[in-house]
């Protein structure tokens, strides 16, 4: 991890290298840290960059369009999980996970 954060394009570099157990701890740390910030940071009408929930490899473009419950929404009713948000308005959204405090 950089000092400015890691984005979901570095975490896929070095997913196959992690256990299953950190894999799923990494993904919890991330689309927690991830809400949180999006939450506070998305306004209708902005450019997401995403991986894409269906297959789970390849980016696309969305414009936000609400929240339901804890998934981003676009305009065309794609789902979108906060923690494979790569940017937001080409805005690059990198997380320091190792100083977020742990969540019980």
């Amino acid at each position: 991890m950089t000092i400015k954060g890691e984005t979901i394009r570095n975490l896929y570099d070095r997913w196959e290298e992690l256990p299953l157990k950190d894999q799923l701890k990494a993904l919890r740390a991330r689309r927690e840290a991830a809400t949180m910030l999006l939450r506070v940071k998305l306004i209708e009408g902005d450019r997401i960059r995403a991986i894409k929930a269906v297959c789970n490899t390849r980016e696309a473009s969305y414009r936000f369009s609400h929240w339901e419950g804890d998934w981003i929404m676009s305009y065309s009713g794609c789902s979108i999980s906060p923690a494979f948000v790569y940017s937001v308005n080409g805005e690059v959204i990198r997380l320091q996970l190792d100083q977020l405090e742990p969540q019980p």
